[in-house]
């Protein structure tokens, strides 16, 4: 595949001049995954800007292996705002994580906290996109068997915390909030690889809590302001 065809992979559209200075070099690769199979790569310069946003299959080795060495590269200088990106509106089912790199030799995958970890020797120099599209596709793997075990006996759990977050008006949401702020809603987060579970019923109730949570936050707001 040769550069031409990569880049038709980037849906990236409406590209715009930044407001400001933009150090290219700064670049953070964010990752939607979704238990169909598919995989959404997002290169950030900032949180306003970034240069790339493509979907492929998680086993199209090729095509990732491609997206990652031309992002490593840091040679794109198109951008496009974040507020672009939001229109294109992957769905909620989509499980989100990033790449992270440590200044250290390169390892692999540390799932210790659900992120998908590189060590690199002086961050990007001996990276490379073959790499990670397979650690890509290892990672996977196990997020989709952590997922199905989780799942497994976690239903009537997911449904009580549904039932905690209920509220009848906006002075139980303050009283809840403040309640569950640093307990329940910081827990349900950590939650999100349940997205990957085959599990429909599983899916639906944690897209059900996330969405108990943004309520009960907005009721939150609205007595408090």
């Amino acid at each position: 595949m040769n550069r031409n065809e990569l880049l038709k992979l980037n849906m990236l559209s409406n590209f715009v001049f930044p407001n400001y200075e933009l150090n290219y070099n700064e670049i953070k690769i964010k990752l939607r995954l979704h238990n169909d199979g598919k995989v959404a790569v997002l290169g950030y310069i900032d949180n306003n800007y970034l240069v790339w946003f493509s979907i492929t299959s998680i086993s199209d080795y090729e095509s990732n292996e491609y997206i990652f060495n031309i992002l490593l590269s840091k040679t794109l200088r198109k951008v496009s705002s974040s507020y672009n990106v939001n229109k294109i509106r992957l769905t909620d089912d989509w499980y989100e994580t990033s790449l992270l790199f440590d200044n250290q030799l390169f390892y692999g995958t540390d799932l210790y906290d659900g992120k998908l970890r590189f060590k690199l020797n002086d961050y990007w120099n001996i990276a490379d996109g073959a790499i990670f599209s397979k650690e890509l596709v290892k990672y996977y793997q196990i997020l989709l068997k952590r997922a199905n075990f989780r799942a497994e006996s976690y239903t009537i759990i997911l449904k009580r915390w549904h039932e905690l977050l209920q509220t009848k008006k906006n002075d139980d949401a303050v009283k809840k909030y403040f309640e569950f702020k640093e307990t329940l809603i910081p827990l349900i987060k950590t939650e999100g690889y349940l997205l990957m579970t085959s599990d429909d019923e599983v899916r639906q109730l944690y897209l059900q809590l996330r969405n108990d949570v943004k309520l009960l936050y907005n009721s939150y707001m609205s007595e408090v302001r």
